[in-house]
């Protein structure tokens, strides 16, 4: 699990709908989290992305970083593809690795008000 430090986790809650998972059969291959879909790609001011470094008009879906819940078998997943996968870097303090659910053949699918990247 990973969250900014300025969000508060309800433990109770985050207990409780991690066990629905489990229960409904998302054990492996899971990231919960808020995704962003169709997120138009910012040309200009503080957060520009250079057409050179990102041709596409709209980002492919995404995490929010704010915060997401991995099983372990993504966060090694992850790791292994992050030798393969270059650094998408956003004129932050932070980092942000473009396209590593792409690259590590991630799809993504919606169950009621949630999304759930899946490999």
């Amino acid at each position: 699990m990973k969250t900014d430090d300025d969000v508060f986790v309800n433990l109770f809650a985050l207990l409780h709908h991690l066990t629905d998972l489990y229960v409904a059969g998302f054990r492996l291959r899971l990231i919960a989290c808020l995704v962003f879909w169709r997120m138009h790609v910012l040309r200009e001011g503080q957060w520009n992305i250079p057409v050179e470094e990102l041709p596409d008009d709209l980002y492919p879906p995404y995490c929010s970083g704010m915060g997401y819940v991995f099983s372990t078998d993504v966060a090694v997943a992850m790791y292994r593809v992050s030798f393969y996968v270059r650094f998408f870097w956003v004129r932050a303090p932070l980092y942000l690795r473009y396209d590593a659910t792409r690259d590590a053949q991630f799809n993504v699918r919606s169950i009621n008000q949630y999304s759930f990247i899946t490999a």
